[in-house]
């Protein structure tokens, strides 16, 4: 048996005899030779080839972030940055936690990049761990804080029933009725005639669905959403604006 460890995907092999050089595939080849002779007589004789890989894959976590939360809210949707991660040969999943101030798990297999979430006042430290198809796994982790110049109390209000904060880029958004059963219904104001875009995110990050109307004009969506809380996120040129709704 010839044993290779510490190599990439596939490795070229010299072998004796007449089977020359091959290129050989993680895992185990058996390979066999038969001699015959000129009576037609024939022997046969074989052996393995185990290609190992045990190179664990490369990830890179981004710096650490600082933000602060808009009154009176006691969060910040954050959109948290994703990792660098390859591997000599593939990767198979990629995988995170949130610990700290907002904990919360991804599945346990796939490629998963934490998205969009509502980080709590606080340090939430984010570890992504990036796993290879032979089971080698590496991880990186860096740390998210949230400040509030806003007392986050008892009497704060929840993030589901809680005022869109005003924008500082002249965009005006009035969402009614939040929360709703049915449909939300959306009121750009701006100083400007131009398209907007409107990008509706759900609690996890996940980009439900993406608009793109006049503002001025009523905006009707979310119909057949599923409960649970929701960003809305208008964008106008460089002028950017969120509110969040709660279907029921």
């Amino acid at each position: 048996m010839l044993l290779l460890q510490s190599v990439p995907s596939v490795v070229v092999v010299i072998l004796a005899g007449q089977v020359g050089t091959k290129i050989f595939n993680t895992g185990t080849t058996i390979v066999t030779d038969t001699l015959t002779d000129a009576s037609g007589n024939t022997r046969t004789g074989s052996f393995t080839v185990t290609l190992v890989d045990n190179i664990t894959p490369a990830i890179t976590c981004p710096y650490s972030v600082v933000t602060n939360t808009t009154r009176p809210n006691c969060v910040a949707y954050v959109t948290v940055p994703e990792p660098s991660f390859s591997d000599n040969c593939n990767v198979k999943s990629l995988t995170w936690t949130l610990t700290g101030a907002y904990n919360l798990t991804s599945a346990p297999a796939g490629i998963r990049l934490v998205g969009i979430k509502p980080l709590n006042v606080g340090t939430t430290v984010v570890r992504y761990t990036v796993k290879d198809n032979s089971g080698n796994t590496n991880s990186c982790s860096f740390n998210i804080t949230v400040n509030s110049t806003n007392p986050c109390g008892q009497t704060a209000q929840k993030v589901a029933s809680a005022p869109p904060p005003p924008s500082s880029e002249g965009l005006q958004l009035k969402l009614a009725p939040n929360p709703t059963t049915a449909s939300f219904v959306l009121r750009v104001q701006s100083a400007k005639t131009e398209p907007i875009e409107i990008t509706v995110y759900s609690s996890d990050g996940r980009k439900i669905e993406q608009l793109k109307r006049t503002p001025f004009q009523t905006i009707s969506f979310g119909d057949r959403y599923v409960r649970g809380t929701y960003l809305i996120e208008v964008r106008q040129g460089e002028k950017r604006a969120t509110v969040t709704g709660v279907k029921q």
